[in-house]
């Protein structure tokens, strides 16, 4: 389904009409676009979005992420209600109860981002790299940087940006609810932590290297541009962050819960 991009750039106006939205632009015709029939929803700077919008998003199981001016990302705001089964949220609970549940995630976290570095550095045809972020990350982005120049930091934040929703839309609709990882945002990040996995792969993207994408030339470089890039790949983010996620469920699901002897 498509995603729908608000840009307070363009001075749009947008109120509910029954169960659909509608987009006013100045000097354009009307736009509506049915809830129903879009994935999620994503508002660039200061556009006034009602409450009743927002409600009827909620309800109609549309996520709406919230950026400021310079694309960074402000506020996700996905349903409440579970939209996947309850019980990979009840996994999660039992998880989080362990008193060994950070070594071992952060054992999962640690294989899951050297996989990704991995792949990123094979693909870019970069050799005796140890798999180590720091390092990785500057030969990458010197990739990125001969190919886009000065542009390179802003394309690979841009994606980044978009990540970070699609990963928090993959949980809710696995099973984790908006409360629950509010909830458990500061002892385990979950969406930043998952969205800083699959960013590795943005690299290649930006790079050249990536089969089925070409970067367009350095100085076209725009916001309206960078949004169609996106496109060209989102269905293929929507598609890596729900594996990743299903990794993680079966990470979490495989452990055997060993109450520890009191005392």
């Amino acid at each position: 389904m498509p995603v729908l991009y608000l840009r307070a750039s363009e001075g749009l106006r947008v109120r509910l009409d029954g169960p659909s939205l509608v987009v006013q632009q100045p000097e354009s015709a009307l736009r509506r676009f049915p809830l129903h029939m879009l994935s999620r929803i994503v508002v660039r700077g200061c556009v006034e979005l009602p409450a009743s919008v927002l409600r009827a998003c909620g309800q109609t199981g549309v996520p709406v992420g919230i950026y400021d001016a310079q694309g960074d990302p402000v506020a996700f705001v996905l349903p409440w209600r579970y939209r996947g089964k309850r019980g990979a949220a009840l996994l999660l609970e039992d998880f989080l109860a362990r008193p060994d549940w950070k070594d071992r995630f952060d054992a999962w976290h640690k294989n899951q981002e050297r996989v990704a570095i991995g792949a990123a550095l094979q693909q870019c045809k970069i050799e005796r790299c140890p798999l180590i972020p720091a390092a990785a990350r500057t030969l990458l982005y010197s990739c990125v940087e001969r190919r886009m120049g000065a542009s390179a930091s802003t394309v690979l934040r841009f994606f980044s940006a978009q990540t970070a929703p699609v990963c928090a839309e993959a949980l809710n609709q696995s099973g984790y609810s908006a409360e629950q990882l509010e909830t458990f945002h500061l002892k385990l990040p979950l969406v930043r932590l998952m969205s800083g996995i699959l960013a590795w792969r943005h690299y290649v993207d930006w790079s050249g290297h990536a089969p089925f994408f070409e970067p367009p030339p350095a100085e076209t470089i725009s916001d309206r541009v960078l949004t169609e890039c996106w496109e060209r790949v989102r269905v293929r983010e929507e598609r890596r962050a729900r594996r990743l996620v299903e990794k993680l469920q079966i990470f979490i699901g495989d452990l055997e819960w060993t109450p520890h002897p009191l005392g």
